[in-house]
This record gives structure tokens, sequence and C-alpha cells, in this order.
């Protein structure tokens, strides 16, 4: 059970379908026409010139699945754009930082494993590193957490069987495509019902039943 909580909490909630490699909403329950996963690079682009700075200040709602609960995706930040062809078309956009908030209203999401599965609460994550826009892969750090740290809260993970309280405390590395679970390197700790565990012990198995 704590290795499927570490997925998801971790990523998993996004999978599309069964496509472990996939990290978007699945369409059916997209209230937007844009996909979450996408959330940290569709954004305005800045006025044209190399090293022009950008701000990011955007939100998106969704509702869960058979339209229960709500997820609230929002993101801020700045960062500047280097420019690495003549006409502007391709660019590397540094972040620094990226914040992104993900509010669950008790969302609604189906794992696999378990069925459906009701999630409550916020996960904060302060992201900073390259985007190759050419390349389509990200260089990068991120730091996720339950809540903001002036004032964390425990996430709610509620199953059929059994209701868990959720902490962490979760460094990522990112090299590659964002969007894909092969491109994060995880680490740090998370807290289910009062149990501290590593995370990387956990969330490797978390996207298989056993």
């Amino acid at each position: 059970m704590e290795n499927y909580i570490t997925f998801d909490v971790l990523g998993g909630i996004f999978r599309k379908s069964m496509e472990m490699e996939a990290m978007v909403l699945d369409e059916a329950v997209e209230t937007t026409s844009k996909s979450a996963a996408k959330l940290s690079i569709s954004v305005p682009p800045p006025a044209s010139g190399e090293g022009k700075p950008f701000v990011i200040d955007t939100s998106y709602s969704y509702v869960g699945k058979n339209g229960s609960g709500k997820l609230i995706i929002s993101a801020t930040g700045n960062g500047a754009d280097e420019f690495t062809t003549a006409d502007l078309s391709q660019k590397i956009r540094t972040f620094n930082p990226l914040k992104l908030r993900f509010l669950f209203f008790n969302f609604v999401f189906n794992n696999k494993c378990l069925g459906e599965v009701h999630v409550e609460g916020e996960i904060v994550c302060d992201i900073t590193g390259k985007y190759d826009t050419a390349t389509r892969k990200f260089l990068g750090n991120a730091h996720c957490a339950n809540g903001p740290a002036e004032r964390p809260q425990t996430i709610l993970y509620i199953t059929d069987a059994a209701n868990y309280d959720v902490e962490m405390n979760a460094g990522l590395i990112i090299n590659g495509n964002p969007f894909n679970y092969g491109s994060y390197k995880n680490s740090g700790t998370i807290t289910i019902d009062g149990d501290e565990k590593k995370i990387e012990e956990l969330i490797v198995d978390g996207s298989s039943c056993s």
C-alpha cells in the first residue's frame, strides 16, 4: 500500500490510462483544452529578444473521474528566454523558480490496483532548471511537500478499505522529457500514518500491482 501511495502522490495521479510513461490527466476528466502536464511550458511567450524575462501566473481547473471532486493546478514564477535560432522559433527557457501548486478537493482518480481513490489536500513543488524547446528536455531540480513550508497540511489518500494521512519531503532530479516518469530521480522521505520511509525505496514498485 505504501508503494501505491508514494507513486501516486509523486505523479502517478496524472498517468493516462495504463501508459506509465504518460504524465497527463486523462482527457475525459479535463475541464479545459490544455493538458496539466504542459502547464509549466505552455505559458504566454515573452517579447522577442535574447534573454528576455517572463512571468508565469496561471491556473487550470479539472474535475475528477465521473465528475467527482476538483483539482486546481496553479503555476507562478519567473525566468528568462535565451533564443537559439535566428528566427526566435527555438529557445532555452530558464525557470528560477517555478512554483506549482496542486489543490485537491476530494479529487477522484482511478488506481489500477486499488480502484477509485479520493485525494484531499495540497502539494507544492518548487522547480528550478532549463527547458530546451528544440529537444524538449528539462534539466533541473524540484522540491515537493505537502503544502507550503509556512503552513504544511496533511494529504488525505482515501480508498474503499481505509484512509491514509500523507506527508512528504521529496527531492527530484529532472533530466529529460519532463512528461516521462523515466526523467525523474526521486529522493527524500514520505510519512504515511506517522511511519516515515525513504521515497526511493517505495516508488519503483508503486506503478505495478503485486
